[in-house]
């Protein structure tokens, strides 16, 4: 662990959390419990890793990425002395900030904030201009997830620091020659552009380097099963494999891994970084290019695209023309018969999020009160609270549930 910065800092949290007598966890162990126990964690299962909503259940989905990343940097941890159960943590937890519909989603919702015309306050810095995943997965975890205490009071989920700044940091492409933590404290909310950071620890860094390592055999395999690939296709792959000094035979994510993983631990070191072979290096770049050659950009998912466009764009536009400023919760409640499922989750999601229960319960004894303690919305007072609300509600949503919801609205 990087040791240029204190372990208190490494293992602060924004709140103390609630103690347990005897409780054998450590604080890392402690942050991975409660991500997986997060709802923001279960909706992975639905989420999409590169193809849409897939009927088929081999097809790989976001939390079965989040697994191969959490098994790819144990490996890669533990065979350098790392803390394995800060990989763990920091794995588990380094997606929940994706949109339905994988990092197109991110793209609409960037639109969404930015050029879509609804929005006229773009250049107020509290909303953001872009949407990236890592920056709303700290945004998650911080204040849009809760869990219950031992008094069954629901509250942040309250992440030490190693985690929050892995979450954030997890992103950009490693094509730097190796990959170092930094050594120095920052606000993890004032961070404004993805890879802006190196992670704090050699923990976060093998886990950004997992999380490239872990995408390219299975996006293939996915393609592959769903027939994305003609004949040239397949002969190209082929020949790309044979061209790589270790002659791969055959192409699929436990043959690839290794590789990596064997290549990335005879080249790394404290002083060298963490690093892959300059052969290794070429042979990912050229991975990288086939995919999105061949996979991302085929015909059959940017027609997709199209419909996920349509479907994230107008579930937004629905709940921006229920904006009331005076009677926002009534106006969305008049809209539960027609939208049932939609209209009243959103409602009741934004109630517990938002200023006006505060005010509502303020009077009310303490066992009587809502137990959701900060809220994050003041949509009454503010469109521009509403519409990030929108957003957040909208990121947080499953690949099916958004398809379902879209679905009510073109019905009468």
């Amino acid at each position: 662990m990087n040791q240029k910065l204190s372990q208190e800092i490494l293992v602060s949290r924004s709140h103390n959390l609630y103690s347990r007598n005897e409780d054998a966890r450590s604080p890392y162990t402690r942050d991975y419990t409660r991500i997986l126990h997060c709802n923001a964690f279960r909706r992975l299962k639905h989420k999409t890793q590169v193809f849409y909503d897939p009927d088929n259940d081999h097809i790989c989905t976001r939390i079965e990425h989040v697994l191969h990343v959490e098994s790819v940097s144990y490996s890669i941890a533990s065979a350098m002395g790392f803390n394995v159960e800060l990989t763990k943590a920091i794995s588990a937890a380094h997606d929940l900030g994706h949109a339905p519909f994988g990092h197109f989603g991110e793209t609409v919702l960037s639109f969404i904030l930015y050029d879509n015309p609804l929005i006229t306050d773009v250049d107020n810095k509290e909303i953001p201009k872009l949407f990236w995943h890592e920056k709303h997965g700290l945004r998650v975890v911080e204040k849009l997830e809760f869990l219950p205490d031992t008094k069954d009071q629901l509250h942040n989920l309250d992440l030490t620091y190693a985690v929050r700044d892995g979450i954030i940091c997890h992103c950009g492409e490693i094509d730097e020659a190796a990959l170092y933590p930094r050594s120095d404290f920052q606000d993890l909310d004032s961070m404004t552009k993805p890879g802006q950071f190196s992670p704090c620890t050699w923990e976060g860094c093998v886990v950004k380097i997992a999380d490239k390592m872990s995408f390219f055999g299975r996006d293939i395999e996915d393609a592959k099963l769903l027939g994305l690939f003609d004949g040239d296709t397949l002969s190209e792959l082929k020949s790309m494999l044979q061209s790589h000094t270790k002659r791969i035979a055959a192409v699929n994510n436990t043959e690839l891994i290794g590789i990596l993983i064997r290549d990335l631990l005879t080249n790394s070191s404290i002083d060298k970084g963490l690093t892959f072979s300059s052969d290794t290096q070429d042979f990912m770049k050229v991975l990288r290019e086939f995919s999105y050659k061949h996979i991302y950009t085929h015909n059959r998912v940017e027609s997709y695209k199209k419909y996920a466009y349509l479907v994230l764009t107008q579930l937004y536009r629905h709940l921006i023309d229920e904006f009331e400023q005076e009677a926002i919760f009534e106006k969305l409640k008049t809209g539960t018969s027609r939208y049932f499922g939609f209209y009243d989750t959103f409602c009741e999601w934004l109630y517990d999020r938002d200023m006006k229960r505060c005010n509502d319960e303020r009077d009310l004894p303490i066992a009587q009160r809502g137990n959701v303690s900060t809220p994050i919305y003041d949509c009454q007072n503010s469109l521009k609270d509403y519409k990030l609300a929108v957003v957040d509600f909208i990121a947080g949503m499953t690949d099916g549930y958004a398809i379902k919801c879209f679905n009510m609205l073109l019905k009468y």
